[in-house]
This record gives structure tokens, C-alpha cells and sequence, in this order.
């Protein structure tokens, strides 16, 4: 495949024309990101030119909406891809190309279809529950809590039902998985976060519990990851 934005770093327009071609369904706001960069980068594209990857695609979201090839779903953080009759057959072969970028696209998850993102053997997980998110919703915040924790598996599921299964009614909703090999990558997610004041005062006074969302938290991994964040 001729892939034309090849060599040029990944902008709103770059995104409003991939999402018709990669995207179907409705999709998490954080699964379109990662298709979309690892689509892109894949294909000899190169990073946004800005740290906030999440602002790019929520800028080319939003030119998809003036479009008429997204819509707002009716979950909170989801989007719905409206495919038109002249690109579904080139985005059925582009569907297959991204699912391959991912290792082990389908996660071992009991609820919420959560991407795994990254490679190794060990996993970082965020999960929060319904009533946080419901919380988020009544007061216009895009902030909860969020539990962000470390698996040596690249299942979180065992840790998280150890975590919560005692006195808690709630089922807990996993937002994100970051596969890595080591422990370092929480280390930086804490002490990042820590120092952006977004530690959460808790009852059980449990220090792997911050005030943010699932998009801050996926910028944070990208900026670490490449190497622009200090982190300690």
C-alpha cells in the first residue's frame, strides 16, 4: 500500500481521514488514539508535532463530525463510525491491518473491551467503578478516580478481583492495559502523577488512587514512553 501521509507527522485532518478507513462501530475515545498513532507510525508516518496526541485526534474527531462520518454515541467517551458505501470495502482490509499492530488484540476481560496497548509480559492496569464515572458525569468533570496498579501477568483481572472483591458491591470497570516487562512504567505513572497534585484522599488510604481520566493517563504513557517526561 502507497500510504500518502508517509514521512509527515500525524495532524487533525491526517486523523479525519483515517478514522473512516481504520474505525468501525462504536469505539472508546482512547482506542480510536491508538489505532490511529499506531496506523499512522506503522505506515511510515511520523508522531504529532505536539505532546498531546489526544488533543490532535479529539481536533480530527470533531472535523469527522462536520463531515458526517462520526457521531457522539450515546455511552459516555464512546463514538460511533458512520461508514459510507464507497470506503467500507477499504476499510474492512484496513480493519485487519491495525487489529495486526496490536499483540493479542482480544484481552482476557470481564467487562468494558479494553485494547491492551504496548508489548511484554507484565501489565499496568486503570480501573475505576460505575459510581465514580456517574459521579464524573452529574458534575461536567472529565476527572474520577482511578486505580493505576501493576500486574505480573499481562492478565490485571486476578489483582483487580483480589483488590475489590472484599465489601465491595460494585464491579469494577477496567480502562486501560499497558503491557510492559518491568515495573518501572507504574513507578512513572505514580510519581508523575503525584507530582501533578492528583494523589486521591481515600478511607483505605490506598496511594495507587489519582484524580484523572483515561485520556490524561494515555498521554502521560506516550510522553514517557518517548522519552519526554522526566520521571524522578
Amino acid at each position: 500500500m502507497d500510504y500518502k501521509y508517509k514521512h509527515l507527522p500525524l495532524t487533525p485532518k491526517i486523523v479525519s481521514d483515517l478514522i473512516p478507513l481504520i474505525c468501525k462501530g462504536i469505539m472508546k475515545r482512547v482506542v480510536i488514539v491508538e489505532l490511529v498513532v499506531n496506523y499512522h507510525k506503522k505506515n511510515g508516518g511520523k508522531d504529532a508535532e505536539t505532546v498531546d496526541v489526544d488533543r490532535t485526534v479529539k481536533k480530527g474527531l470533531e472535523m469527522c463530525i462536520i463531515l458526517g462520518t462520526v457521531k457522539k454515541a450515546p455511552t459516555y467517551g464512546h463514538w460511533e463510525i458512520i461508514m459510507s458505501e464507497s470506503v467500507n470495502e477499504t476499510r474492512e482490509e484496513n480493519v485487519q491491518s491495525v487489529e495486526n499492530l496490536v499483540e493479542n488484540a482480544t484481552p482476557i476481560v470481564e467487562q468494558d473491551t479494553c485494547i491492551p496497548i504496548g508489548t511484554g509480559n507484565n501489565c499496568v492496569y486503570a480501573y475505576t467503578f460505575p459510581s465514580h464515572q456517574q459521579k464524573a458525569v452529574k458534575e461536567y468533570s472529565r476527572d474520577l478516580p482511578i486505580k493505576v496498579g501493576f500486574s505480573q501477568s499481562k492478565d490485571p483481572w486476578p489483582r483487580i478481583r483480589a483488590q475489590t472483591s472484599t465489601g465491595n458491591i460494585e464491579k469494577p470497570i477496567l480502562l486501560l492495559m499497558f503491557y510492559t516487562n518491568t515495573n518501572k512504567l507504574e513507578k512513572a505513572f505514580h510519581y508523575i502523577l503525584r507530582v501533578q497534585g492528583r494523589q486521591h484522599d481515600n478511607e483505605n488510604n490506598n496511594k495507587e488512587w489519582f484524580i484523572t481520566n483515561e485520556h490524561h493517563l494515555l498521554s502521560l504513557y506516550h510522553m514517557i514512553e518517548s522519552g519526554k517526561l522526566m520521571t524522578s
